[in-house]
């Protein structure tokens, strides 16, 4: 889109923040790795990111829930924290609203929180929430979120949540 958003569909039009902070990922990782990205489309994303961060929840516009809504805005802080644009305020924000983030949204402000060379004392306290939600049985170890529907619109599952889980405490 116009705004460095992207759409769900060639020809929808409004942009899906949550598409937009994978999309944009995909285009760091991308980058990373070596492959020859559009600088620009990935820059015109994180400035669309960084607007978005500032807009408010409006049930009217939005179909997921305020706690979708808060976990794609640490999607979006993530994103800008790895790309050396951190935003403090926001992630101390959230961070002081964690209680009604889903599992993800925290995995996610924790590595926002990483990244962007956040508080130590912020980042061990969620890496301490995580660790406690842990599902333990003789056989396995897993991650739930508390309740059914958690994330629907941000395609969350108990698996990739124990997979993103498991890959942050690693990283951080």
């Amino acid at each position: 889109k116009d705004s460095g958003g992207f759409g769900l569909w060639p020809d929808s039009r409004a942009e899906a923040p949550f598409l937009t902070c994978y999309t944009a990922f995909a285009l760091v990782k991308a980058a990373q790795s070596g492959f020859d990205i559009e600088s620009d489309r990935l820059e015109r994303s994180l400035s669309y990111l960084h607007t978005f961060l500032r807009e408010g929840w409006n049930p009217e516009r939005w179909p997921f829930s305020l706690g979708d809504w808060k976990t794609i805005k640490t999607f979006a802080l993530y994103l800008l924290a790895m790309t050396k644009r951190p935003q403090p305020a926001f992630a101390d924000g959230l961070f002081a609203e964690r209680e009604t983030l889903p599992l993800f949204g925290k995995t996610l402000l924790l590595k926002a929180l990483y990244y962007g060379k956040g508080s130590a004392a912020a980042q061990n306290t969620l890496f301490q929430e995580l660790v406690n939600k842990i599902k333990l049985t003789p056989t396995s170890a897993h991650f739930e979120d508390d309740g059914p529907g958690v994330g629907r619109w941000v395609y969350s599952s108990n698996i990739r949540t124990t997979a993103f889980i498991l890959q942050t405490l690693i990283e951080t």
